[in-house]
């Protein structure tokens, strides 16, 4: 049996990529902040459904190993989770830099730490998203521009780790 952790998963692009992965005969983990929506979203799928920030440590290293639990293992991992908070320089508030920063760079790099070992077995994958303020200037996304240009790709994963 093949499965995938889908953070972002309830809804967007991270809901699209479940439903393609559940087509292709993956079993799916989705974790999302907002409780209703990814229950919703995990009962269309038949997926498994964890509420979780992903700027906080502790759920990162919880979602993979409810995966981990749930499914023996990993496949592939699909960092979706990701906000955008607007503004200019000037007036971006320090909580807001802060939320999108840990959501959006250190929870994908945490919950890719927590399922490299995983990965590794499987010889899997991990897909990060990003929007296009990721990749090209976006008046108003500074943030979102400098924290997404980091993590726009898809690793492969084997006995050595994560390579692009």
């Amino acid at each position: 049996m093949r499965s995938a952790l889908v953070t972002g998963g309830s809804s967007g692009i991270g809901l699209a990529i479940a439903r393609m992965l559940r087509d292709e005969g993956f079993e799916l983990t989705l974790a999302s902040r907002t409780r209703e929506k990814v229950e919703a979203a995990a009962a269309e799928l038949g997926a498994q459904a964890v509420t979780a920030d992903m700027s906080k440590e502790e759920d990162c290293v919880r979602v993979v190993a409810e995966h981990a639990g749930r499914y023996g293992g990993m496949d592939v991992l699909v960092n979706s989770a990701g906000i955008g908070i607007g503004g200019t320089v000037e007036a971006l508030q320090t909580k807001h830099i802060d939320l999108q920063l840990g959501i959006n760079l250190r929870g994908l790099l945490l919950v890719s730490r927590e399922s490299i070992p995983l990965l590794k077995q499987t010889k899997g994958w991990i897909v990060n998203l990003a929007s296009i303020a990721g990749t090209a200037p976006t008046p108003g996304l500074t943030v979102l521009r400098r924290d997404e240009g980091c993590g726009d790709r898809a690793d492969a994963v084997d006995e050595r780790g994560a390579r692009g």
